[in-house]
């Protein structure tokens, strides 16, 4: 041992000791510790990075109080405890009369603090709120009083994102969630705007987005029949998949489906991406009438069909683990599934897509506080995860 040796380690405090063997021994395990110290601690991050996290989707609660109740129920005795849920829409039926809102929030703070005392009050006042919804057409914002109460009983997003809580993005771990409005506001205008913001400034692993209406529809129902939406599928959709979106939830239609990953190019039938395209989610089959009237086949698209029920009542539980995700949809009773009684109607991994690509046109509006229909145009807050 060198005098350099004995001074270091008496510098730090390490007893010395009659040394037997080679010179140079100690001195390499010395540095081949500092090495694999080192590099745990650079691997450290990365692991609890990849810690799981899980949020529920569902839509359409609205209408038959006593199936949305088991839905909830569901999910409180099947899913992890959840950092929040989104609502796609329809939230009650009648959304300008305050009554339906009085007993949905009564069902939801009878069920959902099973999971604990942060659902109490569905924890309006917590950075992300645990409950929050995109609106519906059935929850009549374009009403005063449905407007009212929208910001009464979903206070929390109303306060903490602006835009009178129908549109909005926030940050949550390595995700981006994105909440839009495609039944009360404009596609184009400020909304359009805050979206083109969302996509660019994003810097996450994960872009999850969500609103009422679905893009591509499976349904004959009358007389409102559901259709296929040019103007959502061009305002938004195209950006999105340029973008690297993962995965639209929308409620609507009162059934699940899941698509195959899809290129968003402005068609009824857009062509198949399984390397980067968007997966559409319709996951409305939370509490309202089923749709009978199913057709995998109604705009010539049933080649971007996965998965789909139309007879159980369910819930969407997305659990993420870094850049890989699992989806699962949840009936709320076990059903005989191609031979198997089980409650998982699907079971799907997911790994990100890549993020980035060719910018959005600037939309052409004026953004000054006069020309705002719903509130200031808040461009999103993270959360303190």
């Amino acid at each position: 041992m060198d005098s350099r040796e004995k001074d270091f380690l008496i510098m730090h405090g390490h007893r010395l000791r009659p040394y037997v063997g080679h010179p140079h021994r100690r001195t390499r395990l010395f540095l081949l510790f500092l090495a694999l110290f080192a590099a745990a601690v650079t691997v450290l991050p990365a692991v609890s990075l990849a810690a799981s996290w899980t949020f529920l989707v569902y839509g359409d609660s609205q209408s038959i109080e006593d199936v949305h109740r088991t839905v909830l129920n569901k999910m409180v005795n099947k899913s992890p405890e959840p950092r929040f849920m989104i609502n796609c829409g329809d939230v009650v039926v009648h959304g300008y009369e305050q009554t339906r809102w009085e007993n949905w929030k009564a069902t939801c703070e009878d069920v959902l603090p099973g999971w604990g005392e942060d659902w109490e009050g569905l924890g309006q006042g917590l950075n992300p709120p645990k409950y929050m919804a995109c609106p519906g057409n059935h929850d009549e914002l374009g009403t005063a009083d449905g407007l009212n109460n929208w910001q009464t009983y979903l206070w929390g997003q109303y306060q903490q994102w602006g835009n009178n809580g129908k549109y909005f993005w926030f940050d949550y771990e390595n995700a981006r969630f994105i909440i839009l409005d495609s039944e009360s506001s404009s596609l184009t205008g400020t909304q359009k705007y805050m979206l083109t913001e969302a996509l660019r400034s994003n810097h996450k692993t994960w872009i999850f987005v969500f609103w009422h209406r679905p893009i591509f529809n499976f349904s004959t129902k009358t007389p409102h029949p559901h259709k296929y939406e040019e103007g959502i599928h061009n305002e938004w959709g195209i950006p999105l998949y340029d973008y690297g979106c993962d995965i639209i939830f929308n409620g609507h239609a009162h059934y699940y489906v899941r698509t195959k990953k899809l290129k968003l190019d402005g068609a009824q039938n857009p062509p198949l991406d399984a390397e980067r395209g968007t997966t559409q989610v319709v996951t409305g089959n939370g509490g309202a009438a089923l749709m009978w009237d199913f057709n995998e086949n109604q705009d010539g698209n049933k080649y971007m069909l996965d998965t789909w029920c139309n007879t159980e009542h369910g819930y969407t539980e997305v659990t993420v683990s870094g850049n890989q995700l699992r989806l699962r949809h949840i009936l709320r009773y076990k059903k005989d599934i191609n031979g198997t009684y089980t409650d998982i109607l699907d079971e799907k991994t997911f790994t990100a897509n890549p993020k980035g690509g060719p910018a959005p046109a600037e939309p052409d509006i004026d953004i000054s506080p006069a020309s705002h229909d719903y509130g200031d145009v808040m461009l999103g807050q993270s959360s303190s995860r």
